[in-house]
C-alpha cells in the first residue's frame, strides 16, 4: 500500500487587543499535525498542546471528516466559542465584542443523525395539539464495530412513555433488528 496520508493545518490568527481596541497583526500557528491523533491548540500561547492542557481548538480525523471543535460545550470544559457574524464578512469585523458585528458566541453542541428529522430527534412534539412527544417512526441504520466485524441494525423509537404508554415522558421504547 501507499505512504500514510499526512494531515496538517496552520492557522493564521489576528488576536483582539481589548485595551487598544484593535486586532494585532496576523501570526501563524505552529503546524498542527492530526495525521494519527487529535491535535490541540492553545490560542493564548499559540502552541500545540495535549488534551490535558489548556486548549481552545482541536482537529482530528473521523472517517472522511475532519471535525474542528472548540473547548466549550459538548467538546470540552473550557469556555471557548465560535462567533456568529452579522457583519458582511470576517474582514468587516472591527470589534468582536460589538453585537452589531458578531451576534453571539456559541459553544460546541452535540448533534447528529439522531437529532433529526425534527428538532426533537426521533420524536415529534404536540401532535394534534396534545402536549406530548410522539415517535416519528423514522428508521435509523446503526453500525456496530465493537466486536471486530461490522454488524448492522435497523432501529426505531416506538414509544416515549414506556411499553404500555403509562410512564412519564423520556421512557423510550426501541424496536431494533440485526440485519444480515
Amino acid at each position: 500500500f501507499g505512504k500514510a496520508t499526512s494531515r496538517q493545518v496552520t492557522l493564521s490568527v489576528e488576536a483582539w487587543d481589548a485595551n487598544a481596541k484593535q486586532f494585532s497583526p496576523a501570526v501563524d500557528s505552529p503546524v498542527l499535525d492530526f495525521s494519527t491523533t487529535t491535535a490541540y491548540w492553545d490560542l493564548e500561547t499559540n502552541s500545540a498542546v495535549s488534551a490535558d492542557q489548556t486548549w481552545d481548538l482541536s482537529i482530528k480525523v473521523s472517517g472522511r471528516d475532519y471535525p474542528i471543535q472548540v473547548n466549550g460545550g459538548a467538546s470540552g470544559s473550557g469556555k471557548a466559542g465560535v462567533g456568529a457574524l452579522i457583519a458582511s464578512s470576517i474582514n468587516a469585523v472591527t470589534d468582536p465584542t460589538d453585537t452589531k458585528q458578531v451576534y453571539k458566541y456559541f459553544a460546541d453542541r452535540a448533534e447528529g443523525v439522531l437529532s433529526k428529522p425534527g428538532s426533537y430527534g426521533p420524536l415529534e412534539y404536540s401532535v394534534k395539539g396534545q402536549h406530548k412527544m410522539w415517535p416519528t417512526f423514522t428508521t435509523y441504520l446503526i453500525k456496530d464495530e465493537s466486536q471486530g466485524d461490522a454488524r448492522l441494525f435497523k432501529l426505531q423509537v416506538v414509544s416515549n412513555y414506556g411499553t404500555d404508554g403509562a410512564l412519564k415522558s423520556g421512557n423510550l421504547v426501541l424496536r431494533y433488528q440485526e440485519l444480515n
